[in-house]
């Protein structure tokens, strides 16, 4: 997942990036309207948070132009603005959220999900594929009502793995799971197949 930071604050940037890379997000900042300008004509993003005040303009006439743009990249506004008329200006223009500063990076970072899986899945969190339902955002996997988890890093390293050729295409067993980085399970994965 893709963020852009527009942000003048170099320290609370410098925080809310660290915070998000951990995260395992791909990270993208912009200091003022004009490099937030390029970046937004130039890159499509799955999120941008969005200071209101910022060098050189406003962070509103940022979201303007994405309206103008007609993107679809959700926008998070981050800002010590906290007037009522702000935050109704701020949505009505077409963000997703308003967050007002001060703020925890645990709020920001629920937010952000919240509004990537409901840009991306309509809020469905869960892939299924035949009996395997995977649940990214807990790193967990589900095989007919067995459960363990896996690690992201392993998972995003197999996923592009071909499918098993010994059982029925779309059915899941425990090497599969195996093969998808699954650790630590709670009970036995049923077997498929000869």
């Amino acid at each position: 997942m893709k963020i852009l930071i527009v942000e003048d604050e170099q320290d609370l940037r410098e925080t809310i990036r660290a915070s998000l890379l951990k995260e395992k997000f791909v990270v993208e900042t912009a200091a003022d309207y004009f490099s937030a300008l390029d970046k937004i004509n130039d890159y499509d993003y799955d999120c941008i948070l969005l200071d209101i005040m910022l060098p050189g303009g406003s962070g509103l006439d940022l979201l303007r132009e994405l309206k103008r743009l007609r993107r679809t990249d959700s926008v998070l506004i981050i800002s010590a603005k906290d007037s009522l008329d702000d935050k109704v200006d701020g949505l009505e223009l077409g963000a997703d959220d308003y967050l007002t500063k001060p703020f925890h990076l645990a709020e920001l970072n629920a937010r952000i999900k919240s509004l990537i899986r409901r840009r991306q899945t309509q809020g469905d969190v869960t892939v299924t594929v035949g009996n395997l339902l995977l649940y990214p955002d807990k790193r967990q996997a589900e095989v007919d009502g067995a459960y363990g988890w896996y690690r992201r890093s392993r998972y995003l390293e197999n996923s592009r793995a071909s499918p098993p050729i010994n059982h029925p295409v779309g059915y899941a067993c425990a090497p599969d799971l195996l093969a998808l980085g699954l650790d630590r399970p709670k009970n036995r994965y049923p077997s498929y197949g000869p």
